[in-house]
């Protein structure tokens, strides 16, 4: 089975107009999360699938913040080694 390094991030941004009393202005984003390992996987494919619905329970894709809301997104990079 190959193995496959896997570069990931989730990354989250701000919508909403204006700025906001805590401070954050529409189109602000910030990396909640990000990391590197190598993984086993029948193709790149498969394990993209997996990586994403992992990444989405721990982080879905939208969030409320006081008076806006929070989209996120998730970069997966794959690299057979």
């Amino acid at each position: 089975m190959p193995k496959f390094n896997v570069k990931w991030k989730v990354t989250e941004f701000v919508n909403g107009r204006g700025e906001h009393e805590d401070g954050v202005r529409d189109g602000d984003q910030r990396i909640l999360a990000s990391g590197e390992v190598v993984k086993e996987a029948e193709s790149a494919e498969i394990l993209r699938g997996q990586l994403t619905e992992v990444l989405e329970q721990a982080y879905p894709r939208t969030a409320l913040g006081p008076t806006y809301d929070l989209y996120r997104s998730y970069d997966i990079d794959l690299n057979e080694v």
